[in-house]
């Protein structure tokens, strides 16, 4: 599509001007006029012809296969021309759908002898598909007396999954350390109740664990190294509830549950545990068997991407029944969720309490600082007065429904979302190091 630039639309406004004006003082020159708007609609027509034709221009899209949640990924658009057209300024309009910000109109000198690359920064806030169904695109002609649009329809859609980076990241760390220093992971002993070796006794070694009876015939003090134990069952029970969808720091705290899950996860393939995984709203959606085996964290983190964004309230008695049926041996139950007040916590406490009978629960829920700004800043008014209020109100129901879940042997766990996958990580290997499995 060719359509008048702004500095045509000037140019007519001053012509239309200069018309009225001799058509009042010298009405007999009309012919200048005349001259004037031919002399104008020449040069467009020059204009648009040595101007790049639409269909000279050629769209390459250079984006990763996946894009992960909260994480920036660039989006590069790359424009060439066959044709040999004079220089100008392309502006780049890209119509981004999916779980993202839009992406702002770029502009810049376009040679086209020589391709013109932009980079976009995408990053999504959920999970789901980003799209770039079409592009919009103008330029100028060389006298920027016309203006050329063309609108590239693609079709290039990438799926938004979980944040395995971090994951990646340590798993790459710990094969560059064995490759560099001849280290490699090796069994947790010295704490647990698996007996590992015999050795002799230094200073540091817990009195229990001195074997008397090799001891006296060895005549010296041998103590048993324990390590702890293998092959653990771990149930990664997310919540998908309408709770779990509202956003801390742009990122619903399902996906930073999931984010936190899947490094535990891998941890646990790494230990030698396996790892299913349970997703529930207002009834179970989706479980994944137990499994072992660093295999098997590909398929666990491609079923992460099935779990829905839920707008029902959570139903702990179906939701926590069916997990406890579901899972025969005694296992470490990880429950991602999150309560308003202490009466819409009841029915959770109930069912984690049937769950404690048999497993070891862990309660994990990201931490939202936003109530807790309330706390610490001065009020400046009632109206933050009243905020502080409500915001300690909430905090003191919270600790109430804390202190009974622990009193039910539960392990607690709050933490704001930047800490939250190293939080859950020790509270895993405090209850492995304490055999509480």
């Amino acid at each position: 599509m060719v359509r008048p630039a702004p500095r045509s639309l000037w140019i007519c406004l001053w012509l239309t001007l200069a018309s009225l004006f001799i058509a009042a003082l010298v009405p007999g020159a009309w012919w200048v006029i005349a001259g004037g708007w031919l002399v104008l609609a020449l040069a467009m027509v020059v204009d648009a012809a040595r101007a790049i034709p639409g269909a000279g221009l050629w769209l390459t899209i250079d984006a990763p296969p996946v894009l992960y949640i909260g994480e920036d990924d660039p989006l590069v658009l790359t424009f060439a021309s066959e044709s040999h057209h004079a220089k100008t300024f392309l502006r780049v309009a890209p119509d981004v759908r999916g779980p993202v910000d839009d992406l702002p109109t770029l502009s810049d000198a376009f040679d086209p002898e020589s391709p013109l690359r932009l980079e976009y920064r995408v990053r999504p806030n959920a999970r789901g598909r980003v799209s770039l169904p079409a592009i919009h695109l103008g330029w100028l002609g060389p006298m920027s007396l016309v203006e050329r649009r063309r609108l590239i329809k693609t079709e290039w859609e990438v799926a938004v999954i979980p944040n395995v980076r971090a994951v990646q990241r340590e798993a790459v760390q710990l094969r560059k350390l064995a490759q560099d220093f001849g280290a490699k992971v090796q069994r947790i002993i010295g704490s647990g109740s698996e007996f590992e070796a015999l050795m002799e006794f230094q200073t540091g070694h817990e009195s229990r664990h001195i074997d008397w009876k090799h001891s006296a015939r060895h005549r010296k003090l041998l103590v048993k190294d324990m390590q702890v134990e293998r092959n653990h069952q771990i149930i990664l029970a997310h919540d998908t509830g309408y709770l779990m969808r509202d956003p801390i720091d742009g990122i619903p705290k399902l996906d930073h549950a999931i984010n936190a899950a899947l490094k535990l996860a891998w941890v646990g393939f790494s230990t030698g545990d396996n790892v299913g995984l349970y997703a529930f709203s207002d009834r179970p959606n989706l479980f994944v068997a137990p499994r072992g085996g660093k295999s098997a964290f590909a398929p666990l983190r491609v079923a992460t991407q099935d779990i829905e964004y839920a707008s029902q309230e959570t139903n702990f008695t179906l939701g926590l029944s069916a997990l406890n049926q579901r899972i025969g041996r005694r296992s470490l139950v990880v429950l991602f969720t999150d309560f308003t007040d202490t009466i819409t916590a009841e029915l959770l406490m109930e069912n984690i309490a049937a769950l404690t009978r048999k497993h070891v629960v862990v309660f994990a829920v990201p931490k939202d600082p936003f109530a807790d700004s309330f706390l610490d800043s001065k009020p400046n008014g009632l109206t933050d007065a009243t905020r502080a209020v409500v915001a300690e109100t909430f905090a003191n129901e919270r600790r109430v429904v804390f202190d009974r879940l622990r009193r039910l042997g539960v392990e607690v766990l709050e933490v704001p979302p930047k800490g939250f996958s190293t939080a859950l990580l020790n509270t895993y290997l405090s209850v492995k190091e304490r055999s509480l499995l």
